[in-house]
């Protein structure tokens, strides 16, 4: 039986390789509207001045709309999967009760969907549309918990991500709530994860119990 958890998308599941002119531009053009909007900047990634605007509450709807713009051309011209065969399809299609929790927006989603990339939908998906509170903050996390109900309460849900923000983003839900207990399971090396990290394909193995 598939075991309930928790999935990032960009660096996890599939890599949006965005090219380093987009990514340039896309800054330049967060920075822009943070600068209009008389938002004040103390990080330059393309996630934090969003969530500094999103505090702020300015800005926001068209930071959200430029960063889809880019998001969705990257997923339909230079995505790829990161799964180097069909087990997260053989996961979803089994109704296995898990959840995508991730920065990226709902249309990024769809487009990686369209694509091919994502072999279906998640039970659960909390995109940057449904929660402005971007990891590292818990709350993506807290509310994928929440959606999948009574089958997060039992065993350590996995977290399954690549980056230091996923990481903290576990460790804060654990300090605020705590239950049902969350544990990060790393795939990529360098987050600070005590846990090794283990490729996607065997960390999807052993939560369809393939492994």
């Amino acid at each position: 039986m598939s075991r309930p958890a928790l999935f990032d998308l960009d660096g996890t599941l599939v890599d949006l390789a965005a090219p380093r002119d987009d990514l340039e531009a896309l800054r330049a053009g967060l920075r822009a509207l943070a600068e209009r909007e008389g938002v004040p900047l103390d990080h330059f990634g393309i996630f934090p001045m969003y969530r500094a605007l999103s505090v702020a509450g300015r800005g926001v709807a068209e930071a959200r709309e430029l960063i889809d713009s880019y998001e969705v051309r990257w997923a339909r011209a230079t995505a790829r999967a990161l799964t180097s065969d069909d087990a997260l399809g053989r996961l979803l299609a089994s109704g296995a009760p898990v959840a995508l929790v991730t920065s990226n927006g709902r249309a990024c989603v769809r487009a990686l969907r369209e694509a091919g990339l994502l072999p279906g939908a998640f039970p659960v998906e909390i995109t940057r549309d449904e929660c402005g509170l971007l990891k590292p903050d818990p709350e993506p996390v807290r509310r994928a918990v929440t959606a999948l109900g009574d089958v997060a309460d039992g065993d350590e849900l996995p977290f399954v991500g690549d980056s230091k923000a996923d990481r903290e983003a576990v460790a804060a839900y654990a300090r605020v709530w705590g239950r049902p207990p969350v544990r990060f399971v790393p795939v990529r090396e360098g987050t600070g994860a005590v846990e090794p990290a283990r490729s996607i394909d065997a960390v999807l193995a052993d939560l369809a119990g393939t492994s």
